[in-house]
């Protein structure tokens, strides 16, 4: 297992100057990490199992793998369906996070100033920042967000609320949560499949339809999901009617050729 250092070293690349593009980059995510250590002097594991797992009550979450975990962390399975084993990075800050729904969930209402008691970590104002947009053009997010703000996705709805969410995919696993921090209602859906992007837009479509909100942005993943399969059978079928004509007359072909040759006989 190579350290931190020997992780980024490899991994952070400069691509563009600083604020001139949005790029989604677990790197920048590793590189936090190290500077938390680097700033506070301590481990990351325990900066945040102190500084804020512990104060929300987050008590089954961790960044620390063991397999002494309780609830026990299931297998993954890959895209082919393949069961595979607990997968450990060398990095923390972007997907080492070892957690439960509930205590997800009690992350999520940490963000809803209005609904939530805990201000032990992050104050009103501070939540505020993390939900303000720091860059609005998001290239292909754009179909899904609306701008990025500090770690968060964000979404205007057409009934003049924000939704913040955030979600994560590994080896073997996919995770989401969706929030409307104003209204206090939120979702969190973590998965052991490398392969529920369309279970996970589902399950959002119902959702935002039982809280009466527009269909959400991640509602078009599963619209182009649709559409790609329904683009797929269609040029199977035309493909398929193409052929059969042909593979026809091969085969009527075929049997005059082994009629000629003896080897099909015919009853008188």
């Amino acid at each position: 297992m190579p350290t931190l250092e020997e992780s980024l070293s490899k991994e952070a690349v400069q691509m563009m100057e600083p604020g001139m593009a949005f790029s989604y980059s677990n790197t920048g995510f590793n590189l936090l990490e190290l500077l938390i250590e680097e700033v506070t002097g301590r481990d990351f594991t325990e900066y945040m199992s102190i500084e804020i797992l512990i104060p929300l009550g987050m008590n089954h979450s961790s960044f620390e793998w063991s397999e002494n975990l309780q609830p026990a962390v299931p297998f993954g399975y890959n895209l082919n369906g393949e069961a595979i084993s607990v997968y450990v990075y060398p990095e923390k800050g972007s997907g080492g996070l070892f957690s439960t729904v509930s205590d997800i969930a009690t992350f999520d209402s940490a963000g809803m100033p209005g609904f939530s008691q805990s201000q032990k970590v992050l104050n009103a104002q501070n939540i505020h920042q993390l939900y303000t947009p720091a860059i609005t053009r998001l290239g292909v997010y754009d179909l899904v967000f609306s701008s990025y703000g500090l770690g968060y996705y964000l979404e205007n709805l057409s009934n003049g609320n924000q939704a913040v969410s955030h979600g994560g995919q590994g080896t073997g696993w996919m995770t989401h949560f969706h929030s409307v921090p104003e209204t206090g209602d939120g979702i969190v859906i973590l998965t052991n499949s490398h392969r529920c992007w369309p279970f996970i837009t589902n399950i959002l479509r119902e959702w935002s339809e039982w809280n009466d909100f527009a269909p959400i942005g991640m509602s078009r993943i599963l619209t182009g999901h649709n559409i790609f399969w329904a683009f797929s059978s269609l040029n199977l079928i035309i493909v398929y009617w193409q052929i059969l004509p042909l593979a026809g007359g091969l085969y009527q072909k075929n049997l005059c050729l082994w009629y000629q040759q003896g080897i099909l006989t015919y009853p008188t």
